[in-house]
């Protein structure tokens, strides 16, 4: 955790231990507190949720975007892999979904279409990405998950 103020506090690694530890209701859990930048912190929380086997892409995507919009430090795609773990090509496919439309990410995650389809259609303009066209062709051509 992260100290914000005098009064307030941000759990930047184990929030999902904290939840679990609160309906367990254990009064009291061992944290650690660190003092860190936002930088640091949004660095802390992509590393840890990386770790996650249930991670969504689309997730993974926004978390690497959200290193390349930090204007102190500025990362480039060349340094996220290094921070992460990540291969470079990795990185930037993940990039790339954040490209996709409002309701192509409502499909990808009620898992209408798969990772694959999902990189597919970063390749056209947000407004050719139609959900129900893309969907109903998949299905009619019998495409697999892309997962």
């Amino acid at each position: 955790m992260r100290p914000l103020s005098e009064k307030s506090f941000e759990i930047v690694a184990g929030a999902r231990r904290f939840r679990a530890a609160q309906i367990a209701e254990v009064p009291t859990v061992p944290v650690r507190s660190v003092n860190l930048s936002d930088a640091e912190a949004l660095e802390a929380q992509l590393i840890e949720n990386l770790q996650r086997r249930d991670v969504h892409p689309l997730e993974e995507a926004q978390g690497f975007r959200a290193l390349l919009n930090l204007d102190e430090p500025r990362y480039s795609v060349e340094q996220i892999p290094a921070k992460t773990g990540k291969s470079p090509a990795y990185v930037t496919t993940r990039i790339k979904l954040t490209e996709l439309s409002v309701p192509i990410v409502d499909a990808f995650y009620a898992e209408e279409i798969g990772v694959g389809h999902a990189l597919l259609l970063t390749k056209l303009q947000p407004d050719q990405q139609r959900p129900r066209s893309v969907i109903s062709i998949c299905r009619r051509i019998r495409l697999p998950p892309c997962y």
